[in-house]
Order: structure tokens, then sequence, then C-alpha cells
């Protein structure tokens, strides 16, 4: 295994804490693996080089420099994913295969990661918190899909489920309903608290039934979205796989969950999520204020809610719960997607929703998507 890190001094600090600790563990949640990386480099092209699975696990942000710095060196028929995909994925990685003419390549992504986990020493402990009973991938072309689940459910072991198009994995996204739906009705009314240095309450199972109520709004949109889809393709994209909020929480941490009778109980006894608390920083007076360019926004917005948002808009599905949360959280972060209630906003060019990329309407859609596939299988019968 060969692991890459371009930013910064972050590949030294990994190889020598690696070195330290005798590998990168991981450990907690009934997981204890130690793992020995074959090179740790800043360098993509030595990092991809002779690899045929080449997989990125960053935040939704950097995906687009390490697309650009990864592509060109891809060996020929290479598998190129990413995890979690977050939403929009699809587009981003067309965009860069296109344009450095790599029709070889194939793209998969995952709909989360498997674990709920921290940095508990850098390069040398990663302490899990809770382990998913199961992911979700999707493959372009899809033709793939099953001896990537195959592979990476021994790799993972946990059961990797199969998702018909990147489509349903952009929708599929459950992190861009919780984690600004969460912050949304945590902060809506009350955005100048602060807190104790030891008492930043704890995030998720802050989940009251109002904000439960939020989720679950939010979440019946995002479903309207992908029914509206199937019936317009006729069930080509997003056929299945896309659930709400709730059955996706049980599903995926059955057996950690101790009450399952609501919504915001099953995130309150949820034993995956303890000790992970509100996205804070360092406040007036030594105390803490919550953090509005944490990932729960930065990431899950435009690389979530505002692609749901851009492909309603292909659909003309109302969304008035995800819009409400993107207008608001937005605002928190400086940032404009949507100008009089349209994405017209200065800043939708850096998010991932299918307008930046020229899609904008049905045909242009299933052409981005399906034109891939199409290549894709030219290639691998030819």
């Amino acid at each position: 295994m060969h692991l890459c890190s371009p930013y910064r001094d972050e590949a030294r600090l990994l190889a020598e804490g690696i070195r330290a600790g005798k590998g990168l563990r991981a450990q907690g949640a009934g997981v204890d693996a130690t793992c020995i990386p074959q090179l740790v480099t800043s360098d993509p092209a030595l990092a991809v080089s002779g690899a045929h699975i080449v997989l990125m696990v960053a935040p939704a942000f950097a995906h687009d420099s390490l697309l650009h710095a990864v592509v060109p060196h891809l060996e020929p028929g290479a598998y190129l994913g990413v995890m979690p995909a977050r939403s929009g994925f699809e587009f981003a990685a067309g965009h860069h295969l296109t344009a450095a003419g790599r029709h070889d390549v194939t793209i998969f992504g995952f709909n989360t990661l498997p674990w709920a986990c921290r940095i508990a020493s850098y390069g040398q402990l990663v302490e899990i918190h809770g382990v998913k009973d199961e992911v979700a991938l999707a493959a372009s072309p899809p033709g793939p899909a099953s001896s990537l689940a195959r592979f990476f459910q021994e790799a993972l072991g946990i059961r990797v489920a199969i998702l018909p198009d990147f489509t349903a994995l952009t929708l599929a996204n459950m992190g861009q309903v919780i984690h600004p739906g969460i912050m949304y009705g945590l902060f809506l009314h009350n955005t100048g608290v602060s807190y104790e240095e030891d008492r930043v309450p704890p995030f998720y199972q802050s989940v009251d039934d109002q904000i439960a109520a939020i989720l679950e709004a939010m979440s019946r949109e995002v479903l309207d979205v992908a029914r509206a889809l199937k019936e317009i393709t006729g069930g080509r994209l997003a056929g299945s796989g896309i659930v709400g909020v709730r059955e996706w929480l049980l599903s995926s941490y059955s057996g950690q969950i101790e009450d399952t009778s609501s919504l915001a109980r099953a995130f309150a006894t949820n034993r995956a999520y303890r000790g992970l608390p509100v996205p804070s920083i360092p406040g007036p007076g030594g105390q803490r204020q919550p953090d509005f360019q944490s990932r729960y926004l930065t990431e899950d917005v435009p690389y979530g809610l505002v692609v749901v948002r851009g492909l309603a808009d292909l659909y003309r599905v109302p969304v008035p719960v995800i819009t409400g949360v993107i207008s608001v959280t937005s605002g928190w972060m400086g940032r404009e997607y949507l100008l009089n209630g349209r994405l017209e906003g200065r800043d939708v060019v850096a998010s991932r929703c299918p307008q930046r990329y020229g899609i904008d309407d049905m045909a242009a859609l299933i052409s981005a998507v399906t034109r891939q596939q199409q290549l894709g299988e030219v290639i691998a019968h030819g």
C-alpha cells in the first residue's frame, strides 16, 4: 500500500509517526488493526505509479486539487475512488478525466466513511468510536461495481451495498442531511452561544424532537428528488438504495442504538456517537463558541445540499426546507449560493452542483451520467 498526503509537511509527519509507533494503528469498537505502508510520500505521481486501485480519503474541498494531481498519472484501466464521495463527485471527476482524455478510468465512490473516528496521535493511532454495519458504493461505468464491492467488503470487514449509479450515491449522502441539519437546529436562534472549555455539548446526542423533525423534513425532500429522477428517466438513474434518515441510522448502527422509539432517541442513545462534541473554536474570555467553518457546513453544504438543490431545480422539485438550511448556514460561513432564491450566488462556482458544469437540464444530466458509462462499456468490450 502507498500512502500519499500532498499537503504541507503531512507526509513527513505521517512517516515519522509510523516509524515511531511501528505502524499506523486503528483501535476501538472491536477493531484493532495495524498497517505499515510500503511508501509514504507527498508526490501523487509517485504514489499512484503501478497502482490499479487509487482511493482518495479526503475532504470534498480537496477533491479537485487531488484529481488534477492524480489523473494524469493513473495506470491504464485504473480504478479511481473516493471515500466519502459526498455529492456531485461524478461531475468533478468527469470534468478532470475528460480534460485529460482518460476515458479508460473507472470511478467509484462510497456514500460515507465506515467509521466514526478521530485521530488520537498523528501517524500512530486512530480511535474508532463506532463502526457502521454497511456502506454503499457506486461505480461509473457500473459494471465493475460488484467486484469492487467484494474487494472492499473483505478489506474493510463490513457489508458493502451497491448503488445503481452515482446520482443515487449523491442522493444517498446522509451527511448532507444530518450535519447541516443539526447545526441549523442547534444555532438558528442562538449563534452567539458560548461554552465553558470542558462543557461543550455533544453534537449528535443534542438532537431533540424539534431537530429530528428538521432532519426528517430534509430527508423527505431528498427522497422527493430521487423519486422525480427515477420517474423522469424511466428508472435509468437513482433507481434504488436511497432511504430516509431514520431508516439509514437504524440500519447503519443496528445493535449500537439503545432506544429506537424515535429519531431523536436513536441519535441520543447511539453508542457510536458518544464523545463527539459540537464543533467549536476558542472564543472570548477563555470560552468556546460554535465553529461555523467546520466541515459539517463547509463540506456538507457546497458538496451536499447545494448539489441536491441543483438537481431539484433540474426536476422542478420544491425543496423549501433544504433551501432554508442552505440560506441560513451559508450566511454563517460568509458564503453565497442563493441569490433571490436561485442558485446564482457568487460561490456556486466553488460548489459541485450540476449547473457549475454546464448541466442545466435533464437531457444534459442524463448525458453527463450515461456518457461515462457508454465510454467505459466501449473500452471494456473493445
